[in-house]
């Protein structure tokens, strides 16, 4: 088969695993002109028309495939209807790639897909030359744009990664600024000196913060951060938390219990966001299973220096 000629045995392989043979008898209609693509056909045996409406009337021969050939590909690839209908010209073996796992060996397969692509350049020159005023010029436009401006899956994950990678630093920071300045307020609200301050709160809470901090900055420094900047950003979060601390020793040092809590409850409201969405799903991925152990380890950390 022409298509897959050129592939790698890894990337054959996976093609053969997704095609199942369909046998139709001579004059049965494959798929119509305007239908939604739903599959890419390969000819084993026999021959399939592929034709578009005539001007006056009956049908127009644009190819004629045989053994080796395949066509379907191009409604796929631009998500359009498709641009011809395909008939059995005799009795015929076809094999059959349903959408589904046609998009899946795209997204494998690099090799494959700028065969695809090519083929459809090819047979969109081949189609235009060959319907000469018998095809509505405004779909034929539709289909040539599409393909041109299309992404291939590939480039669009590689494109939604590096968006996503400037995201999740930033969000980590987040978590942290929504985490630090309400635990400042409280860190604060109950200092009264330096000789009855308990330096043991402040260390658990250094400890729980840093595995935050160190993730969010390696981050930032793969999404192309400058270390100013990266400073800037830490340095402003630093100077916020001593102007909270401040404004806690100052309005909340005999509050009520009710309202340190409340400050509380906001603090890990915001940890437990930050930590949930970001933080554990990325440790996972890069550190795997023995992050859990990693995060037993600091929760039990940060409980016994509370209690020093």
């Amino acid at each position: 088969v022409e298509l897959v000629r050129s592939l790698p045995p890894e990337d054959m392989e996976d093609v053969l695993l997704c095609v199942h043979p369909v046998v139709l008898p001579a004059g049965t209609v494959i798929f119509r002109q305007g239908e939604q693509g739903d599959a890419l056909y390969f000819v084993d045996e026999g021959e399939v028309d592929i034709c578009v409406p005539n001007q006056g009337s009956g049908q127009k021969r644009v190819a004629l495939l045989g053994p080796g050939q395949s066509f379907g590909e191009m409604a796929l690839l631009t998500g359009e209807p498709r641009t011809a209908s395909a008939v059995a010209l005799s009795d015929v073996e076809l094999l059959k790639i349903d959408k589904e796992h046609f998009d899946e060996l795209i997204d494998k397969s690099p090799n494959l897909r700028r065969s695809v692509e090519s083929l459809n350049a090819k047979r969109l020159e081949h189609n235009v030359r060959t319907t000469q005023g018998t095809m509505d010029a405004e779909l034929w436009q539709k289909v040539a744009v599409s393909n041109i401006q299309r992404l291939s899956r590939n480039e669009e994950v590689s494109l939604m990664q590096k968006h996503a990678s400037a995201g999740a630093p930033l969000a980590i920071f987040m978590g942290a600024m929504m985490d630090g300045i309400p635990e400042s307020i409280v860190i604060g609200s109950s200092f009264v000196s330096l000789a009855s301050y308990q330096y043991t709160f402040l260390a658990a809470v250094f400890l729980s913060n840093l595995p935050e901090a160190m993730a969010s900055s390696a981050g930032m420094a793969e999404a192309g951060f400058s270390r100013m900047r990266i400073f800037g950003l830490w340095g402003g979060l630093v100077i916020a938390g001593a102007f909270a601390a401040a404004i806690g020793n100052v309005f909340l040092l005999d509050a009520p219990p009710v309202a340190i809590t409340l400050v509380e409850a906001v603090a890990g409201g915001g940890i437990l966001a930050m930590v949930s969405s970001v933080m554990m799903p990325e440790a996972y991925e890069h550190g795997g299973a023995e992050v859990g152990l990693s995060t037993i380890a600091g929760f039990i950390c940060a409980f016994l220096f509370s209690f020093i």
